[in-house]
């Protein structure tokens, strides 16, 4: 970042807006943050967002809408109901990373549309995601169940709902059972609203995630 803040420090002024339009990690930022100078950073994914979001508060002691403001990201259940009506794909996409996975690709499968990855003794155990932001049933439960049955990568699955699931669903999804490791039982079937997930930080019980602030590798795992 050395010869970056050299170059910062010499082609503009204190006070001056220093714009980045591929932020990635933020390198860019942080220099233009120390040099006193503003900035604006752009990317067009999810994560690298997130990244420097928690650097600027972690490193640097920057509280958003205080002292900066982000723009195009869902932070409440409000607009994240906006960016499902405006683009499922694209709120299916959020919803993953959101709670620490890596969304997939978009195909043809209606049921997994991200997953979780997180250590076990000697390989990546894999929590499968699947993001509902309509109408939510019992079945779409029993789907989920049949993935972790056919995918023998497969060790847990979580589902993220807009709407409140239905007791029915939470009863499809406890008699899925349990999954022990280390002597630490995890429900099989796993169901976090998008209320839960946002407003309340909650996060799906799984072992240690390989997760966005550990490894700048884990970006390359594939999905």
């Amino acid at each position: 970042m050395a010869r970056l803040d050299h170059v910062i420090r010499v082609s503009s002024n204190e006070g001056d807006v220093v714009f980045d339009p591929f932020c990635g990690c933020g390198t860019t930022i942080y220099a233009a943050h120390e040099a006193n100078r503003q900035w604006i950073g752009c990317d067009v994914a999810i994560l690298a967002v997130r990244l420097v979001e928690d650097q600027l508060e972690g490193r640097y002691g920057l509280l958003r809408d205080e002292q900066y403001e982000e723009h195009g990201i869902p932070n409440s259940v409000e607009s994240a109901k906006a960016l499902w009506d405006e683009d499922p794909f694209q709120c299916e996409h959020w919803a993953a990373e959101y709670v620490d996975g890596f969304p997939t690709k978009k195909t043809g499968d209606k049921v997994i549309d991200g997953k979780i990855y997180f250590e076990l003794d000697d390989e990546l155990g894999v929590m499968v995601l699947s993001v509902k932001g309509g109408t939510v049933r019992p079945t779409d439960i029993r789907d989920l169940r049949g993935v972790l049955a056919d995918d023998p990568d497969a060790t847990l699955g979580g589902f993220i709902t807009m709407r409140k699931p239905s007791k029915k669903m939470r009863e499809a999804a406890g008699k899925a059972g349990m999954w022990e490791h280390l002597g630490v039982d995890y429900p099989l079937i796993q169901i976090l609203t998008i209320n839960e997930i946002v407003e309340e930080k909650r996060r799906f019980q799984t072992p240690t995630k390989i997760g966005t602030k550990a490894k700048g590798e884990q970006t390359r795992l594939s999905v």
